[in-house]
């Protein structure tokens, strides 16, 4: 296609990234060794269906099932179930491996039905919806700020984390639907400014375009390393989308191709003043400030934490996301106390550290 076009009120554009640094996209369920046998050159994804229908044919369905209750592998049941055939009839493809470490369980990326991989564009766009909060947020007049400081300040004192979370969507909502497009029911979805473009779905990838790549946690007291294995695309993969722009709703809204532009440089310079002034990492991969980048995918993305340092001091706001991070799961309140929010996911990779999630983006006008 041309690199821009026009349709009548919209307009059409080439949008790529190129990742630079692994980029994970989550898929499926996590996976074990029930679903896939070590080769050499990597982990065999056992095909469930194809062995399914093996099982059924062969009277094993019971007997896979107690081995999978046993916590038994799919190697061993297929070594010693030779009935079933040849192990390599029985999986779907090859996922080359990063280095020989034990692989616990691998997190894989996201395939359309025809099992290719894919990035939907709803987490490019809201990847973009980031940037532009904090951009427009960077605009907003110092006395709405302290407005909204003082907002969370109180629903953080008195413990309330609904309100805290409430008090983060309002802010959204103010910066996205009030600030720019000055109508009286700003708080609905019709008056939201990210109604003014839209992201296709990427092109397909190839079905081999994967690898598997263990995380470091990197932070200002050391690395913790991630004990699971993601799939992910490597640094260097080209990925094609499509642009839309509603133009009368952009100019409406005061946005402009420009403006964007100037939201990715600002979101990379904070990244840059939050993580990696912040944090010693030897042989990080180069950065030219002079691209735009982006931060895809598991891991990389973080909205609220985005506003709160656009909002506080970095004290403040290292005690504000330390108590948004309490409620999750995996946070680990000594672990918070010593070294979040400053952390930052990498892998290292010939020598070279690379930003989990990093990608250069280009729009072809």
């Amino acid at each position: 296609m041309e690199r821009m076009k026009r349709l009548g009120f919209l307009e059409v554009h080439e949008l790529f990234l190129e990742t630079g640094g692994p980029l994970y996209i989550a898929g499926d369920r996590p996976l074990d060794r029930r679903h896939w046998l070590r080769r050499p050159d990597g982990l065999a994804l056992v095909d469930e269906t194809l062995l399914g229908r093996r099982l059924l044919a062969t009277g094993l369905l019971e007997a896979w099932q107690g081995h999978l209750a046993a916590g038994g592998s799919a190697e061993a049941f297929l070594a010693d179930h030779p009935a079933l055939g040849p192990a390599a009839d029985l999986t779907k493809r090859v996922l080359p491996v990063d280095g020989d470490a034990a692989v616990r369980r691998v997190h894989p990326f996201l395939r359309n039905p025809a099992g290719r991989p894919y990035v939907p564009g709803t987490t490019l766009k809201g990847a973009l919806r980031q940037v532009l909060l904090v951009y427009f947020l960077n605009e907003m007049p110092e006395v709405d700020k302290e407005g909204w400081r003082n907002r969370l300040r109180q629903a953080h004192t008195d413990g309330d984390r609904s309100a805290f979370s409430a008090g983060m969507q309002a802010l959204q909502v103010d910066i996205l639907h009030k600030l720019h497009l000055h109508t009286a029911e700003r708080a609905s979805s019709l008056n939201d400014l990210m109604r003014a473009f839209s992201v296709s779905d990427s092109d397909p990838l190839g079905a081999g375009d994967t690898v598997a790549v263990r995380r470091r946690l990197v932070h200002r007291e050391g690395v913790l390393d991630d004990p699971d294995t993601y799939e992910v695309l490597p640094p260097g993969t080209r990925i094609r989308f499509t642009l839309r722009i509603d133009i009368p709703l952009m100019n409406r809204g005061g946005l402009m191709l420009t403006v964007l532009n100037e939201a990715l440089q600002l979101a990379q310079l904070m990244q840059e003043r939050v993580f990696w002034e912040k944090i010693p990492t030897p042989d990080r991969a180069p950065v030219d400030l002079r691209d735009l980048y982006l931060y895809l995918g598991g891991g990389a993305g973080f909205v609220n934490k985005s506003l709160v340092y656009a909002l506080f001091d970095d004290k403040e706001a290292r005690d504000l996301t330390n108590a948004l991070l309490a409620a999750e799961p995996t946070y680990d309140p000594a672990l918070g106390r010593a070294v979040a929010p400053y952390m930052r996911p990498t892998i290292l990779a010939e020598g070279l550290s690379y930003d989990w999630g990093k990608c250069r983006i280009t729009i072809h006008y």
